[in-house]
């Protein structure tokens, strides 16, 4: 008993070899006996391959799995794979490789025109800009008044959608539909609970970033979220990209069969130099950014009364092109028995327009998965699918 008190303190681990791992005889035997022989919930069993036991006590904040030198190990391999792979590569494979997606992507912008336009005039129709009367009366009359029929329906879609997708309480609803008991019930509320603080509480962007997006999905008939991991802020991310910043090409009906798909970011200078200090990016010069505003961003200016350039060259801000592509990466290509197959694979490539160079490719497959399955990472909000990628609103 004297030997055996020692290692009740919290967080030891006692290694016994040989010892049957029944609960009971391998609890009596480092229990005082004057207590009584009831299971402990403070321990725990760990078996290990000579036919012993490890029990380790504590509580249940040291019962939880410390990072072993496996799951170090497993660490710095995702790490290495999910890694940026243009710092392998040379300055001539990328300039190749950054051409051919730019001119991929003023194709895929240029077959999405007619959209941004459609776009630019349901603006004009919203009501929202203040129009002076006319100075003398035309076959149009003199008034400028326009009808709020549009803005009425736009706001009454997003306030319905506001209602049923970001209550008070939180967005997110548990269905325990599988085997129903007492633990599963309440993990499902512990999950419920988890989830809806962190879109809550920690994520304070989350609900007016998607309250606006309601609008716009009304209004254009697209919403799009991108869910993902922000380096940044170091927890998970879901944010609207903006209208006529998601850019893929009509051809494609969903996006599950876009071969391309392409977020368009503005950058502020502090965030690019910050994106590199972490390594996200490659530590690069690159030059002063010129401003690159999209005709659907210029008429937004218009209608809320903001000047859309800026004077000072230290507030213009990069622009930063995400591509989703399936592509055969010079140094990372698919073998077989040694041999090069020349099968493309998914990967997010984010190039500078302005410098016209890479900043980084990182893989985007799970390690381990031999079909090579894109993981996700945009949910798309359609309101009148019709005809090609890009849904119908009111407008």
């Amino acid at each position: 008993e004297d030997d055996a008190r020692p290692a009740e303190k919290q967080g030891t681990l006692i290694n016994m070899p040989n010892i049957p791992t029944e609960r009971t005889k391998a609890m009596r035997a480092f229990k005082p006996q004057n207590q009584p022989e009831t299971i402990d919930a403070d321990y725990e069993e760990i078996e290990t391959g000579d036919g012993g036991v490890v029990v380790r006590f504590g509580g249940p904040e040291l019962l939880e799995d410390d990072d072993t030198d496996d799951d170090l190990y497993e660490q710095a391999e995702d790490e290495a794979f999910y890694g940026n792979l243009s710092e392998h590569m040379s300055e001539s494979e990328l300039a190749a490789l950054a051409a051919d997606l730019l001119e991929e992507i003023d194709t895929d912008i240029q077959k999405m025109s007619v959209w941004v336009s459609n776009y630019e005039l349901g603006i004009d129709l919203l009501g929202i800009k203040v129009k002076k009367p006319r100075g003398e009366a035309t076959g149009e009359g003199v008034s400028q008044v326009d009808h709020p029929l549009l803005v009425d329906a736009c706001i009454g879609g997003a306030s319905t959608a506001l209602g049923e997708m970001l209550p008070a309480s939180g967005p997110v609803k548990i269905d325990n539909s599988g085997r129903q008991s007492a633990i599963n019930d309440t993990q499902a509320n512990k999950l419920e609970r988890s989830m809806n603080s962190f879109l809550t509480k920690k994520c304070p962007e989350y609900y007016p970033d998607t309250d606006q997006m309601f609008f716009q999905w009304y209004f254009g008939g697209m919403g799009i979220k991108k869910v993902y991991h922000c380096p940044l802020r170091r927890r998970p991310a879901s944010d609207a990209v903006r209208p006529g910043d998601f850019i893929v090409s009509n051809d494609a009906t969903s996006l599950y069969n876009c071969g391309r798909k392409t977020h368009r970011e503005k950058m502020r200078q502090s965030v690019m130099k910050r994106m590199q200090y972490l390594g996200e990016y490659r530590d690069i010069e690159l030059v002063m950014p010129t401003d690159n505003l999209t005709g659907i961003e210029r008429k937004i200016d218009q209608v809320q009364g903001v000047q859309s350039n800026t004077d000072r060259v230290e507030d213009t801000e990069y622009t930063i092109y995400e591509v989703y592509s399936d592509r055969v990466i010079v140094g990372d290509e698919h073998k077989e028995n040694g041999k090069v197959t020349g099968l493309p694979r998914p990967y997010i490539i984010t190039i500078e327009r302005d410098t016209r160079v890479v900043l980084s490719i990182r893989r985007n497959w799970r390690k381990d998965d031999p079909n090579f399955t894109e993981r996700r990472r945009f949910v798309a909000y359609r309101l009148l699918p019709m005809f090609g990628f890009y849904a119908s609103g009111l407008v």
